[in-house]
């Protein structure tokens, strides 16, 4: 089968594979849909972790084509996503309800095989069967959705907050979708792609600044004197994620949702997050989101239709790497037939 291997950082390569064997609790889907996440170009860049060699790619949907002996909940033929988070349920945390710091956590397309393939295998456990009314296309973005849905749980929106969200790529818009079905009165997206922007407003953003040519801090303070209730970090830059205690009012949250090169650090001064009690918080992976985000994308409560540009055939995968990023881009999406 055709892959896309990683084989260290930079080395990508389109190969033909053996294609997987089902286990007794496993399902083989054949894939047909799978986005390029920002994890992604950081393993590709080597600023995050893998077991190289490696098919990578975690958010994916398709088909099913096969399924092990023991596999009753699911179907060939079914049309289905994948979480491709896989927990042991036996840790600390699996077992105080916090699966998804499990201590033995296995990442589809980063400790184990994922979905920049033709086929995959994934526990049943892990698979989602698709409404009629969804496409490979929006199927592929429940697990972003579903990492999103994480974000605004942890960050105490009320019904009437202004929220900042810096950056609106594909994960800052499902964050920005979020916070106003949260009751969000003013969105305020930091962007400095205008392509993006654009997008933003048009899919429920209420201000949108370009914090490359203006002062992105008196723009927010113009809009709430104090400065945002809660700021969302969403571009994966370390500089962004400073910059945010500076945006949030006092008594606000910051969430940290998009992925820094490990290892990078910031200043912090805890004086200031004292006396202004300020709350930050981590957002990491989905714990039990992926079917709040399938029925959010199956209800219509999220656009899609815009957060995918462009799709690349398989069989083009590097042209990924001359394009992340790039201003007119969202979130890439690998077809595959």
């Amino acid at each position: 089968m055709k892959s896309v291997v990683m084989y260290s950082p930079g080395d990508t390569r389109i190969v033909d594979t053996e294609k997987p064997k089902p286990q007794k609790e496993e399902v083989l889907i054949k894939v047909k849909e799978s986005g390029v996440c920002g994890t992604d170009y950081i393993l590709y860049k080597g600023k995050y972790y893998a077991n190289f060699p490696i098919i990578f790619g975690h958010e994916y949907s398709g088909e099913i084509e096969e399924i092990g002996e023991e596999v009753q909940q699911l179907k060939v033929g079914d049309r289905v996503t994948v979480d491709p988070n896989i927990v042991c349920h036996n840790c600390y945390f699996c077992r105080i309800g916090q699966e998804h710091l499990c201590e033995n956590l296995i990442t589809l397309g980063i400790h184990k095989n994922g979905g920049f393939a033709e086929y995959s295998v994934a526990p049943v456990n892990n698979v989602y069967k698709l409404p009629d009314n969804l496409s490979f296309q929006d199927g592929a973005l429940a697990e972003p959705l579903a990492c999103s849905v994480r974000g605004i749980e942890l960050a105490n929106i009320q019904p009437g907050d202004t929220v900042l969200i810096l950056g609106a790529g594909c994960m800052g818009n499902l964050v920005m979708q979020l916070a106003s079905n949260a009751g969000a009165a003013n969105i305020i997206i930091s962007e400095p792609s205008a392509k993006r922007r654009e997008i933003a407003m048009e899919y429920g953003a209420t201000y949108s600044i370009d914090p490359f040519k203006q002062d992105l801090e008196n723009e927010v303070k113009k809009i709430k004197y104090c400065g945002a209730d809660v700021v969302f970090e969403c571009s994966g830059n370390s500089k962004v994620a400073e910059s945010a205690l500076r945006l949030v009012r006092r008594g606000g949250y910051v969430i940290w949702f998009g992925v820094s090169p490990k290892g990078e650090t910031i200043p912090i001064t805890p004086f200031d997050i004292n006396e202004n009690e300020i709350t930050i918080r981590g957002s990491f992976n989905n714990p039990f989101t992926q079917t709040k985000a399938i029925e959010l994308l199956a209800g219509k409560r999220i656009k899609t239709e815009k957060l995918v540009n462009p799709k690349i055939p398989i069989e083009d995968f590097n042209k990924v790497w001359e394009i992340f990023g790039s201003e007119d881009t969202m979130r890439i999406m690998i077809t595959i037939k």
